[in-house]
This record gives C-alpha cells, sequence and structure tokens, in this order.
C-alpha cells in the first residue's frame, strides 16, 4: 500500500534522513499499525491537527490526501511542507512526549485514516516490538528533519518512497504550492 510523498526540507537536509522520516510501510504493517486505532475520516479542509495544541494523534492514510503545514510568522494559513498519499503514517514526536504539536495537518481532499492516540501508540511500542522501533526512528529522524528548519530554502523531494530508498530526486524550489 506504500504510497508516494512531498516533502520539503532545508537546503542543506541530508536527504538520506529525510527518506528515513518517511519509511516504507506494507500493507501488513499497516493493517498491524491501524489494528491499535479507530477509523476516521475528513472532509477538505479539515483540521486533524491543529499547530500548538496537544494531545496529538498518529493516523494511517487509507485514501485521500493529508497536507502537513507549517505555521509562520507572515503565513498564518500555513506553508505546505509535506502532502501525504494512502499508505503514509502521520506522526510526530508529540504524539509520545505531550508536547505540543509543531505543525498543521488537514485534509486537501475528502480522507479516511485511522487514528491513534498516544495510549494506542505507546502500546504498540511495548508490544510489537518491529513496529514499534520503525516507527520510533521514522520519529526520531523527523523530528531531526523538523530542527533543520523545514520552511527555510527548500528543497522538494517527489516521488514513490520505494524509488527514494533507491535514488532521490531533488529540485530546488520554494516550498510546495
Amino acid at each position: 500500500m506504500t504510497g508516494s510523498i512531498e516533502i520539503t526540507v532545508a537546503d542543506g537536509t541530508d536527504a538520506a534522513r529525510a527518506v528515513q522520516a518517511f519509511p516504507d510501510w506494507t500493507t501488513a504493517e499497516l493493517d498491524r499499525i491501524a489494528s491499535f486505532g479507530h477509523r476516521g475520516q475528513a472532509q477538505p479542509g479539515d483540521v486533524l491537527i491543529t499547530a500548538g495544541r496537544r494531545p496529538v494523534p498518529a493516523f494511517v492514510l487509507r485514501a485521500g490526501v493529508l497536507e502537513v503545514c507549517a505555521v509562520l510568522p507572515g503565513a498564518p494559513e500555513g506553508v505546505v511542507v509535506a502532502r501525504h498519499h494512502p499508505g503514509s503514517v502521520i506522526a510526530e514526536m508529540a504524539v509520545l512526549t505531550g508536547q505540543a504539536s509543531p505543525i498543521e495537518v488537514r485534509a486537501q481532499t475528502q480522507v479516511a485514516f485511522d487514528v491513534l492516540g498516544e495510549p494506542e501508540v505507546r502500546r504498540l511500542v511495548a508490544t510489537q516490538a518491529d513496529l514499534g522501533d520503525k516507527l520510533l526512528r521514522a520519529l526520531a529522524a523527523r523530528r531531526e528533519v523538523l530542527r533543520e528548519g523545514l520552511v527555510a530554502s527548500a528543497t522538494r523531494v517527489i516521488g514513490d518512497r520505494r524509488r527514494l530508498r533507491d535514488h532521490v530526486t531533488v529540485v530546488l524550489v520554494n516550498p510546495i504550492s
């Protein structure tokens, strides 16, 4: 079920770290993760995670497109830094730390997903060593990518995640529009 993803990272960001932040997930892995949560859906424009708020859930995207936005001074609508397609796991370290979300997540299209709160993610990490380790590595890499400044002088990486692992296509552009 691995889908495509578009991400924006700061110039100088290690492309391998950016790819590690968004690993390939098999359909079986996604189903196992989803089994810890419950189904949900949203309409275009609905905000699923609000920057600066908590608690922060995690999502397994089943259908549609979710946008991840950085809310910046002078850009109250946010700057799109990632677009997730079906087969993506949308989560940040804040789901485990209880910190406020550094990003906003909103539906670009009608979406269907499985949502997991902090207790479900903790239970997954505690009981599913392989999935828990893979998720924790991705969350740590995402935090590092965020620390490097996702929206400053952006680099856009587009493509199928399986191809990204072998060959990353990097094009210098402004943040995703």
